[in-house]
């Protein structure tokens, strides 16, 4: 019966110890990228979208140009984009999360498709 009583406890905390490395695995596989987009005079772009490329993953930047992404480990490359400027892909390298400032060029094509 003593016996018994052992095994079982064994038992949970074996698996209350696999749960615990486990799920601390899990937020080891995100990463917080940061940066700031501006325009081609410095000023912050407010609403500016990062994205992650082939992904649906995406935040927007704030009153001052800045984001904050919370990516997977593993990627490669992220698309900034905001209205009348040109899409920026920026390829990230390996451990590198403060990506910088992040300068986006007008698109004239875009600004004179504008219809009121």
């Amino acid at each position: 019966m003593e016996k018994l009583k052992l095994i079982k406890c064994w038992r949970i905390s074996v698996i209350l110890l696999s749960m615990v490395l486990f799920s601390g695995s899990l937020f080891a596989q995100t990463i917080a990228l940061r940066g700031k987009v501006v325009d081609e005079k410095g000023e912050a772009l407010v609403g500016a979208t990062v994205a992650i490329t082939g992904s649906t993953t995406a935040v927007t930047a704030d009153v001052s140009g800045n984001f904050v992404l919370n990516a997977p480990a593993g990627t490669k490359k992220i698309t900034v984009s905001f209205i009348g400027y040109t899409s920026y892909d920026k390829v990230l390298s390996p451990g590198v999360t403060n990506l910088g400032v992040i300068p986006l060029a007008p698109n004239p094509s875009a600004l004179s498709e504008v219809v009121v």
